[in-house]
């Protein structure tokens, strides 16, 4: 299709176009009884005011928002400050809320919930902290009052068990006393047991059951001799 046709065919859609346009025009102008230039300030006089309306609603929701906001802001600030000044217990605290507290980092806060449970907050000197950052933390802590009650209880069991495992295997002392009839080379047979003892013995001539036989005896009898370390005399 040469250049002259596409412009011609151009020119008469433009032609059809404002036609019917003009058409609707007309009979729009004839339905309302006035002109349809009237018609046309009057639809842009209304889409004025619908947009001046919409910029003093966007201009005015800031101005509303803006002290809400301000408030908002102020009382979160306060509810942080509040959560940061509280006293953080030192036997109930995860690491987290430890860590919370200015001045403690995560391997000194492993070190605390290792040494629980505390009486004080003195007792972290135990944890090898330096005195300024003992200074520094110790208003920022507390310890619980049935915890603090509870820590010498816990103590005091530790050290039990700890004298029960040093002393773990060690006979009694003997509380009776010294059968007569000893000495002169003899042994104390220990009857139930079948241990026989020298002189020098804690247990010589002490057990409940037994008696004082020769050596020859006492072998005679199935007992054989204390496997315990003679007292020195």
């Amino acid at each position: 299709m040469s250049i002259e046709l596409l412009l011609i065919e151009r020119t008469v859609t433009q032609s059809a176009t404002f036609v019917l346009v003009a058409s609707y025009e007309a009979r729009i102008s004839q339905s309302f009884g006035v002109s349809m230039r009237l018609i046309k300030q009057k639809v842009a006089s209304f889409g004025l005011v619908c947009l001046l309306a919409v910029t003093a609603n966007a201009q005015a929701q800031p101005a509303k928002t803006a002290p809400v906001m301000k408030e908002k802001a102020a009382m979160e600030k306060k509810a942080d400050k509040a959560v940061a000044t509280a006293p953080v217990d030192l036997n109930s605290a995860t690491a987290a809320e430890l860590e919370s507290v200015k001045g403690i980092g995560p391997a000194t806060s492993k070190k605390i919930i290792a040494g629980r449970p505390y009486s004080s907050v003195a007792d972290l000197k135990k944890l090898g902290l330096s005195a300024k950052q003992l200074s520094d933390i110790t208003p920022m802590l507390k310890v619980g009052g049935a915890a603090a009650a509870a820590a010498p209880a816990v103590k005091a069991a530790a050290k039990t068990t700890e004298t029960a495992k040093a002393t773990k295997g060690v006979a009694p002392a003997p509380t009776l006393p010294l059968a007569p009839g000893g000495g002169k080379g003899l042994v104390w047979v220990n009857e139930e047991s079948k241990v026989f003892h020298r002189e020098g013995d804690r247990w010589y001539g002490r057990t409940k059951k037994g008696k004082y036989m020769t050596e020859a005896e006492a072998a005679k009898a199935g007992a054989h001799e204390s496997k315990e370390k003679m007292e020195k005399k």
